[in-house]
């Protein structure tokens, strides 16, 4: 008994609660009102993971289509590079539109196709048939239905205050007009 008494105050005495003996723990009755609930929460969690990767698969799969866009766009525009990196950059760079620093007349082209695009948009049953820039002058051969369409979009064009335009000609066609405009920087 005094061999015991010594242990008891050191190790905490003898378990008697061991193997058959020990208490048990009802897990089967404690997880059943849970179950349901945490079977909600595993299946929302699939789903926004299945979906949340879905999205993620089609995202990298539009951006790799529109590098490739950009890549050809690149080759087709400026087919002398031979190392595309990263076509944004270079495209900006070759247009001049890289350096945010830069005057804006270096940004004259991009500027102008802007407006044209949107003047032309605005126009039902109008196409760009041809553009031709040099010397910060662009000529714009349209396809339009009348004669007043084709003086709409030179008005328009005509709104940006560092841009004039001019009707070069306005020929007639067997479905609609064919229209020149003379688009030239004026720098204001």
């Amino acid at each position: 008994l005094p061999l015991l008494a010594s242990h008891i105050i050191g190790d905490g005495g003898i378990n008697l609660r061991q193997g058959k003996y020990s208490p048990t723990t009802n897990l089967s009755a404690l997880w059943q009102p849970w179950r349901v609930a945490a079977s909600l929460l595993l299946a929302f969690v699939l789903v926004a993971l299945g979906t949340k990767a879905t999205e993620i698969f089609q995202l990298k799969r539009e951006e790799a289509a529109i590098r490739q866009a950009q890549i050809t766009l690149l080759q087709r525009t400026f087919p002398d590079i031979s190392n595309i990196t990263d076509p944004l950059r270079q495209m900006r760079s070759r247009v001049g539109g890289a350096n945010s620093s830069a005057p804006a007349e270096d940004t004259f082209f991009l500027q102008t196709l802007y407006t044209i695009g949107k003047a032309v948009a605005s126009q039902e049953s109008t196409k760009i048939e041809s553009v031709s820039f040099g010397n910060k002058v662009m000529d714009v051969r349209l396809h339009v239905p009348n004669v007043e369409t084709l003086n709409k979009i030179q008005q328009q064009i005509a709104g940006h205050e560092a841009i004039e335009a001019r009707i070069q000609s306005a020929n007639q066609r067997d479905d609609g007009f064919e229209g020149r405009l003379q688009i030239e920087w004026t720098g204001v």
